[in-house]
């Protein structure tokens, strides 16, 4: 069974990078070499498949990608916003309500 390629599924691993790399810091400052190895190893093979999801794209489907790209931009904005509220209303410590 093959799967074929479409703009959800390269949307989807443009997603997946990005959540990746937002927990890159975290590592760097807790200095966890190993976990900061292993999920560098693991963008690395994920920007390969995207790339490769890509390539294999046609027209029609590479024509959906920049209403993709908004709806993902749109999805993170909103996934932000709520965790920067659920902190606000949570003092650490605490069980914090608005």
């Amino acid at each position: 069974m093959s799967a074929t390629p479409t703009a959800e599924r390269l949307s989807l691993l443009v997603g997946l990078l990005v959540l990746m790399l937002a927990t890159v810091p975290r590592y760097l400052a807790g200095g966890h070499e190993n976990r900061l190895s292993l999920i560098t190893i693991a963008l690395l093979v994920i920007a390969a498949v995207a790339v490769m999801n890509w390539r294999m794209l046609d027209a029609d489907e590479r024509g959906r990608l920049p209403r993709l790209g908004k709806r993902l931009c749109v999805s993170l904005v909103v996934g932000l916003g709520g965790w920067a509220y659920g902190m606000r209303c949570s003092p650490p410590g605490s069980a914090g309500s608005c």
